[in-house]
């Protein structure tokens, strides 16, 4: 599984050990919201740092090719489609960074994710298969 820091730099492995067992320590003593939203210092499968500009470009080209809009659509268009795109890269940036984060990432505030997060109109079906395939994609990616 993918986690995040805010910049990437090359460390030796006895750092990433050290890192690992810090936030081993955090996940035993730390309260849940604060496990859930941890900004974790783990690796990928290839022993190399991801920071949040790659994971947001790997899970934007994702959402931009399951709904098939361009990139700028997704992130500046008011339109339904683009504006389901940007729910469901939210959604699932959401699961790996906090708000602010994900608000510097698609040009938007703290408060404006969090609006585009708690949403109150319904799923359409179309929406929920993209969901559906986005994670799909996703998870066999390794996210």
């Amino acid at each position: 599984m993918f986690r995040f820091i805010d910049k990437c730099y090359p460390c030796a492995m006895g750092e990433i050990k050290a890192a690992r067992l810090y936030l081993m320590k955090i996940y035993e003593t730390g309260p849940v919201w604060l496990v859930a939203r941890l900004y974790a210092l783990t690796t990928d499968q290839t022993g190399l740092f991801m920071c949040t500009t790659e994971i947001f470009k790997e899970v934007l080209a994702v959402v931009t090719g399951v709904t098939g809009l361009s990139e700028e659509d997704v992130l500046k268009s008011r339109t339904e489609e683009s504006t389901d795109a940007r729910y469901l890269l939210v959604k699932y940036l959401w699961r790996m960074m906090p708000c602010s984060t994900i608000g510097k990432l698609i040009g938007r505030t703290r408060q404006g994710v969090r609006a585009i997060i708690q949403r109150e109109k319904g799923d359409t079906w179309l929406l929920t298969r993209n969901w559906k395939e986005v994670v799909k994609l996703l998870e066999s990616k390794g996210f």
